[in-house]
């Protein structure tokens, strides 16, 4: 589902029904299982910066990869006059498995640099593996592989990729017993 405009669901800043709930097995489900206390309310969600007006595209690419809720406002929606217009002021996308990611166009004239230092990186069980291997694929589409989707030393399958929005990700699969 997208969604736009300023009826967009709640954000990582405004609690509301899109955010995760704790999962079982998760770190904030094992802290309130062990307590009796929620887990802090405060989570880290990665914020993707997009130059040349490329935030809705890159969005909702990642919307029909991963699934879930996708919401667009633009800047104009936020309240802001002038030459930014239509572009993208805030996205948030909330999939059924409780990955959040954040994103928006830049300011004109912000410097947007692709590096190696910051990745998404997408993790999960051997029971995930065929959705994370699907994941990595199709992210792939139209980027460059940096490390084909393989067992690494250690027995967890690792890939790496810089996908065709400049956006690095890596991919985590569990090796057995881990």
């Amino acid at each position: 589902m997208i969604l736009t405009g300023r009826s967009a669901p709640a954000t990582p800043h405004q609690p509301g029904p899109l955010l995760p709930r704790p999962r079982p097995g998760s770190l904030r489900w094992e802290h309130l299982y062990a307590t009796g206390e929620a887990a802090s309310s405060v989570v880290a969600n990665p914020h993707l910066g997009f130059a040349d007006g490329r935030a809705r595209e890159a969005m909702e690419r990642y919307a029909s990869v991963l699934g879930g809720d996708l919401s667009v406002t633009s800047y104009t929606d936020l309240g802001s006059d002038g030459p930014l217009g239509d572009l993208v002021g805030h996205a948030l996308l909330v999939t059924p498995g409780g990955i959040v990611l954040t994103g928006a166009d830049v300011q004109p004239g912000t410097q947007v640099q692709v590096g190696d230092s910051v990745a998404v990186s997408l993790s999960g069980s051997a029971e995930d593996a065929e959705q994370l291997r699907g994941w990595f694929d199709a992210l792939a589409e139209g980027g460059q592989v940096r490390q084909p989707l393989a067992a690494a030393a250690w027995g967890h399958e690792v890939g790496m990729l810089v996908d065709r929005f400049g956006i690095a990700w890596v991919v985590t699969i569990a090796g057995p017993g881990a």
